[in-house]
């Protein structure tokens, strides 16, 4: 054995044995815990933080089993030290994760006490208001009768987001949903011919010249993917109102620009003309193949992503967007995921990139648009949420008020490299997924040190060790021989420990608390 692999031997162990301890602690801490400190959150916290522990701890312990027979001389391999943490690990995950499951029964069962009055109540909040809706006609509702109205239907909305938000399944609790979504229709409507009603009492008579009141309605200038938006408000708000139809080509006219405008721009204003005029607007612009590429276009030439919240946010957004105006032509675009995503994915940076990557579960199985969806959703809210407390951080520096307590909370709280908090950037797969070269360049453009990866500090001030492979001043991880090694996301099934131990995945690092805050 070189002294090359020595050395990494060396740093695996060591890193085991600090491992090892952090689960120790972690379990005895948790196990100390006062009942009333125990919540669903909490013993969640901790299950992820005991997993991610281990999930790390049998990560090296595979690759110490590659080692020799002839080299298996510490006390790791005497007192099998590592069966002895798994076992312990395992364990205790179960243990948590029985109690956990004991925990939400009891709250849901509490919830289902609680709720069966507010059901009773939204009820006849309904009833009352169906009963109002009934016994007056939209051409008699006055301004005070609808704002009771109004008032009313808001208690039953919040009503029923109490119930939803505080009940695991509500229709099997028995919710009426559908009598709650016949009486939202119901209600919109009146409100939408209430407040039309004056528009068509004044524009009534065909054959005077009293014009409409000015119609808010965006204008149409010939882009294919806001034709149907326009087409259906158009006809709401003017089209079936019981005025002459020539006023209607009028309003017609009226809101449309540029290439729209052209096109029947040559047609006088005409009863006649009115349909030629719908036609030529439809024969243009509800062209299924022309909008399917126009939908498609945006997606395929999107520029690529850069790695900051905004970016990725406009990508999420114009992803959504499209896949869901081609949704509504009645496009099985499900179908389409596998090509897609293999353009997609090919916008974003490297670092998000590595990310993606890093959170997919099964990266033999093809992943889908909507869990691609979800990792750029989870990204762009963890980097807002990072650069929400940046701000923080450097308004305290300014202010005197930052104390070494909030400096080290956040060091150990918050990897660098992936904004996730469940880790430190020693254990962050996407960090140690780049090469030695390009870690190394990450760490210069942050203006880190190279020794601790870390910030406020030189390198020469710098009391961590030096790298172990060459004692040069760098990290380790920085050392630029070091080996790529392909990451391994299932466990071989000759490995000692019985107890499988589940993978946490990238995204759900942002949610978790750091691992060293777990310990504690």
């Amino acid at each position: 054995m070189d002294a090359q692999t020595l050395a990494e031997m060396e740093e695996l162990l060591a890193s085991q044995k600090t491992l090892g301890d952090d689960i120790e602690k972690l379990i005895n801490n948790t196990k100390k815990a006062g009942k009333n400190r125990r919540t669903v959150e909490y013993l969640e916290t901790k299950l992820k933080a005991l997993q991610q522990f281990a999930e790390e701890f049998q990560r090296n312990n595979i690759e110490l089993e590659k080692v020799g027979l002839a080299h298996r001389t510490s006390e790791y391999y005497t007192n099998n030290y590592a069966k002895l943490i798994l076992d312990k690990a395992g364990q205790y995950v179960q243990a948590l994760a029985t109690e956990i499951a004991a925990a939400q029964q009891a709250i849901e069962n509490q919830q289902q006490q609680e709720q069966g009055p507010l059901i009773k109540r939204q009820q006849a909040m309904m009833a009352s208001l169906k009963r109002l809706l009934r016994a007056t006609a939209v051409e008699h509702e006055t301004a005070t009768s609808l704002n009771s109205k109004e008032k009313l239907w808001d208690q039953i909305q919040q009503l029923h987001f109490k119930v939803w938000e505080t009940m695991k399944d509500p229709i099997e609790n028995g919710y009426d949903m559908t009598s709650y979504m016949e009486l939202e229709c119901e209600f919109t409507n009146r409100l939408v011919s209430t407040k039309q009603a004056p528009l068509i009492q004044n524009a009534a008579p065909s054959t005077t010249n009293v014009p409409l009141p000015k119609i808010n309605i965006p204008r149409f200038d010939g882009e294919y993917n806001k034709w149907h938006s326009f087409s259906n408000l158009f006809k709401e708000v003017v089209d079936k109102q019981p005025i002459s139809t020539v006023q209607k080509f009028y309003y017609l006219k009226a809101n449309l620009s540029g290439e729209a405008e052209r096109l029947i721009k040559h047609l006088e204003l005409t009863e006649l003309n009115y349909k030629s005029a719908w036609d030529l607007l439809n024969d243009r612009y509800s062209n299924k193949r022309v909008l399917t590429a126009t939908f498609v276009q945006q997606l395929v030439e999107h520029q690529g992503v850069t790695s900051d919240a905004k970016a990725i946010k406009g990508f999420h957004d114009l992803i959504q967007e499209n896949l869901s105006a081609l949704n509504n032509m009645d496009l099985n675009v499900s179908s389409w995921d596998p090509i897609l995503l293999q353009i997609l994915v090919k916008k974003l940076d490297r670092q998000t990139h590595v990310l993606y990557e890093s959170q997919i579960k099964n990266p033999r199985e093809l992943q889908t648009m909507d869990n691609f969806l979800k990792f750029l959703e989870n990204r762009f809210q963890a980097l807002e949420a990072l650069g929400h407390k940046d701000k923080s951080k450097h308004h305290d520096n300014q202010s005197g008020v930052k104390t070494k307590a909030t400096s080290a909370a956040v060091t150990s709280n918050q990897c660098r490299f992936c904004a996730g908090t469940g880790h430190a950037i020693y254990y962050c797969r996407a960090f140690k997924a780049l090469k030695p070269s390009e870690r190394q360049n990450w760490v210069t453009q942050q203006k880190l040190c190279s020794k601790c990866i870390k910030a406020n500090h030189s390198v020469q001030s710098c009391d961590a060790r030096s790298c172990l492979k060459c004692k040069k001043n760098h990290n380790s991880l920085l050392h630029p021989n070091t080996k790529e090694k392909a990451a391994k996301n299932t466990v071989p099934a000759d490995t000692k420990s019985s107890i499988p131990i589940v993978m946490a995945e990238a995204s759900q690092q942002s949610e978790a608390s750091s691992a060293e805050e777990a310990a504690t």
